[in-house]
């Protein structure tokens, strides 16, 4: 029996009786670039909408996670379930809070269940 669906459940499950608030990813994705312009053709949207949870810890704790050299002041850790995520979150991308403020993700570090699945993805987020 393969354990790693079952442990991805069950932190998505906790989220949800903590009643997390729901976020948004968002990640802009170019395609082609047209020759005559030097722009892209088009610009894709990709966004996914998973529960969070922020944790306003100290700055020594984050750059203990992160790197000491990536956190700046004003940097929060924000944390969410990996279940039925669209796409893996990355640098570059942006979050959204519930209430529609933005931050930029600087870093992303998974978490990870015994089998290699990840389960929850730490969020390195900025204004």
């Amino acid at each position: 029996m393969n354990l790693d669906p079952l442990l991805v459940s069950q932190v998505h499950k906790a989220y949800v009786l903590t009643g997390a608030p729901k976020g948004a990813i968002t990640r802009k994705v170019k395609g082609e670039i047209d020759p005559g312009q030097g722009e892209p053709v088009s610009v894709t949207t990709l966004t996914a909408a998973p529960l969070y949870r922020e944790d306003s810890t100290s700055l020594k704790t984050l750059g203990s996670k992160f790197g000491e050299d990536l956190v700046l002041g004003g940097d929060v850790q924000i944390s969410i379930p990996a279940y039925k995520l669209a796409f893996r979150p990355e640098a570059g991308d942006r979050f959204s809070y519930a209430d529609g403020a933005s931050r930029a993700i600087v870093d992303v570090r998974p978490s990870y269940a015994p089998g290699g699945t990840p389960t929850e993805y730490s969020l390195l987020v900025r204004r």
